[in-house]
């Protein structure tokens, strides 16, 4: 970047300094509301006034300019870290362009649009398409939406109740006591 570039002092009679690498970086953003085909939206630093801009379009990339709007775009200040504390979203600078008499801008089509089902949704490119959301879930509401494939073995009623009706408590309230005494544990393989 020539952010840090130092220029030599300017001498009466010496040549023009040429910048060939800006200090700045523009972005051509697709407007959130209907405008003119010739107003074009940029996101610019806050540092790159209007006249910065026409020069840097003007003369790098040979857009004739009309006029240049810009206003500032505040942050986001919603999101909320882990500690609860609000993250503000840098602002930045939105500028507005309207090219020359006669000229346009349309955004290019880059991705070819999907056609339209019968039945009202995009068309699917596989065979079977995507399947559908009640067979991928388990069968088991008690599963919380976990899919199958997520355990060892498949889940039964003896695993959720813990061998005995009353809700998984295997000994009644979980007292000490009594624990353990509802479902035999298995013992440990004795080597000879």
């Amino acid at each position: 970047m020539a952010r840090n570039v130092l220029y030599p002092l300017y001498q009466l009679g010496g040549p023009q300094l040429r910048v060939f690498r800006t200090n700045f970086f523009i972005q051509l953003v697709r407007p959130g509301r209907a405008q003119p085909e010739d107003t074009v939206q940029f996101r610019i630093p806050m540092e790159m006034t209007r006249v910065d801009l026409r020069n840097y379009l003007e003369r790098i990339y040979s857009v004739p300019v009309a006029a240049v709007r810009t206003r500032v775009q505040h942050g986001s200040n919603r999101k909320r870290d882990h500690r609860n504390v609000r993250i503000k979203k840098p602002d930045y600078k939105v500028a507005y362009v309207q090219l020359a008499h006669g000229r346009t801008f349309t955004f290019p089509h880059l991705f070819p649009e999907r056609e339209q089902s019968p039945a009202g949704g995009p068309v699917e490119d596989g065979p079977r398409g995507i399947p559908e959301e009640p067979q991928r879930q388990s069968s088991n509401p008690r599963r919380g939406g976990v899919p199958d494939w997520f355990s060892l073995r498949p889940l039964t009623s003896t695993d959720i109740h813990g061998g005995q009706g009353n809700g998984g408590a295997a000994g009644g309230r979980g007292s000490p006591k009594r624990a353990g005494k509802g479902v035999p544990h298995p013992s440990p393989p004795v080597s000879a």
